[in-house]
């Protein structure tokens, strides 16, 4: 996605953008509990935390179509 659309989408959903290293984007949401969902243009992704996230430890993942 887009530097654009991933902060028009950060802010509808209380998110912050962040560019992955493959020049895309991302929106990173916090939850309350202190885990971490993450909304791209293939996925919606939910780590225990900010370190499991920055490690690349997804425990659960959707692909989207």
């Amino acid at each position: 996605m887009s530097d654009q659309i991933a902060r028009e989408i950060a802010e509808i959903l209380g998110g912050e953008p962040v560019q992955t290293d493959d020049d895309g984007w991302l929106v990173l949401i916090e939850r309350p509990d202190g885990r971490v969902v993450t909304l791209s243009q293939t996925s919606v992704e939910e780590y225990p935390d900010r370190g499991a996230f920055e490690a690349g430890r997804c425990y659960c993942s959707i692909t989207l179509p």
